[in-house]
């Protein structure tokens, strides 16, 4: 696989460590999915934060939540560089679960 960046890298990692569980089983199974985000990404501005939220959400959900509209009030006070830098984010999410599949 080429995986072009740190983030698609990142989420790709965890979706290949993930268990054939439901969610609430993940921690029994010693996975932990925000943990490994923050190895590779240990940035903790408002921008990564709702990125993880949105990866976390997507990994425990069937539907589509890689998107701006789904961050919803969180991205109110984000500038346009700031929805930008999310939006490219998301895609460099939304490229690994494609590769992943």
């Amino acid at each position: 696989y080429t995986l072009g960046t740190k983030t698609t890298a990142a989420v790709f990692a965890c979706l290949a460590l993930q268990p054939d569980c439901e969610p609430g089983e993940w921690e029994k199974r010693g996975f932990k999915p925000r943990e490994i985000l923050r190895q590779f990404i240990p940035n903790d501005t408002p921008v990564w934060a709702v990125w993880r939220d949105r990866v976390l959400e997507q990994m425990k959900s069937s539907k589509s939540v890689l998107d701006l509209k789904a961050c919803g009030n969180r991205i109110n006070a984000f500038d346009d560089d700031e929805k930008k830098w999310l939006s490219d984010l998301l895609l460099d999410a939304r490229t690994a679960y494609q590769q992943h599949l």
